[in-house]
């Protein structure tokens, strides 16, 4: 792709950009409205979210004996401080409970558990989820994370000062050096000193209405004002201002490339506008990894920009782009979860809503900010957006035409 290029498109993205926040019904409409609608419903849902204190509640079961590392670390759990409840059960009654829809869900550790992190195999951890309970399965799935990646980082410990030694002293220092630490393992194991320690960072503080609200607003109000933008793109194409770029040397790649970074342009500034005044005016928790946030937040618009293209180049008024671009936002917004959760919606229409990007958005928004899962856990869901991203550019670019 050459400088002139780049530098064509950077001029025309630049030049939307600037149109866009000119116009003060667009920024109302962009950032000012859906703060003021979050602070409406927040104010009339915020007794039902912002309450006292709750202790949350997690099933475990094992098929080991008590002298295993699997009821050492149940036990443990059991007896933290913490603002999680653990509740020991039989794996009968669980699985039962489970299908009766009793239980949400629970974490199995199987027979064998003990043996295989002993002898340094990979060991299996089970998390059993009811299809309705969601909101519980992303709580267990982070518990059993956390589990599994304190058994990993140990390993890894275990295995680098053993090949050093073996590096530096040769493989009978190393040899020898692997007995000790497995009879230092086996003896924890046998004598039931191993210590499984949780440690609470100040109370436990209920999440506030914004911190769920907020995040279904800015997926809708994202691909909402970026499918708006094809109704400009359109108008453009019917007044021949297209045609006027292409006289002036623009090339038919460098107006389409323009116009999507003026897409994400857009898309950008109005997300962290609307994230940053969440953070400031109505404290929502970012997660434990705000990075991982934004990271979710930069997928969601890449996605929303192509769209918008997608439209314009399917639509041939600006009264057709606008009828797609609302309609199409107005169906895709509930059936992704932007108005109400995912997890309260039927387990078929939980399915059927992966077909819409905005499904993908909120599911990660609610693991990162409602569950506090990791940043891992999200890997799955930007990369459906940024494939959902890649197929609407294709349609752009297959269909992108200057002039009808």
């Amino acid at each position: 792709m050459s400088q002139s290029m780049w530098r064509q498109s950077l001029l025309i993205a630049g030049k939307d950009v600037r149109i866009l926040f000119a116009d003060r019904m667009a920024i109302l409409f962009m950032i000012a409205f859906p703060l003021i609608m979050v602070a409406a419903f927040a104010n009339i849902m915020g007794p039902g979210f912002v309450s006292q204190d709750y202790q949350m509640e997690i099933a475990m079961v094992t098929g080991e004996g008590s002298g295993s590392i699997s009821q050492q670390i149940i036990s443990g759990m059991a007896e933290t401080d913490a603002k999680v409840r653990v509740k020991q059960m039989a794996l009968a009654e669980a699985h039962q409970l489970v299908q009766d829809g009793k239980l949400d869900g629970y974490i199995e550790f199987p027979d064998g558990f003990t043996s295989a992190v002993l002898a340094g195999r990979p060991a299996t951890l089970r998390v059993f989820v009811h299809p309705d309970g969601q909101n519980t399965k992303a709580m267990l799935d982070s518990v059993a994370a956390a589990i599994a990646g304190e058994f990993d980082a140990h390993w890894v410990r275990v295995r680098s000062t053993t090949d050093l030694a073996i590096q530096f002293g040769g493989p009978e220092i190393g040899a020898r050096l692997g007995e000790v630490l497995a009879r230092a393992v086996e003896g924890r194991a046998d004598t039931g000193a191993m210590n499984v320690a949780f440690t609470q960072v100040g109370p436990a503080v209920s999440k506030s209405a914004t911190t769920f609200l907020l995040p279904g607003y800015v997926t809708m109000f994202v691909f909402f004002g970026l499918a708006l933008s094809a109704e400009a793109l359109v108008g453009e194409r019917e007044n021949q201002t297209l045609d006027r770029l292409i006289a002036s040397r623009a090339t038919r790649g460098s107006i389409l490339l323009g116009k999507y970074l003026g897409n994400v342009g857009r898309g950008l500034i109005q997300a962290v506008i609307l994230l940053g005044a969440g953070k400031l005016l109505f404290k929502v928790d970012l997660g434990y990894a705000p990075w991982a946030t934004f990271a979710v937040t930069i997928a969601i618009v890449l996605c929303a920009a192509a769209l918008g293209l997608a439209y314009a180049t399917i639509a041939r008024t600006k009264a057709s782009a606008n009828t797609i671009a609302v309609f199409a936002s107005l169906i895709m917004a509930p059936l992704g979860g932007c108005w109400w959760p995912l997890w309260i919606m039927p387990h078929w229409m939980q399915n059927a809503a992966k077909i819409v990007p905005h499904a993908w958005a909120n599911a990660a928004y609610a693991k990162l900010l409602y569950f506090a899962a990791p940043a891992s856990s999200v890997v799955g869901e930007i990369a459906a957006l940024l494939l959902f991203g890649a197929a609407f550019g294709a349609v752009a670019g297959l269909k992108f035409r200057i002039s009808d």
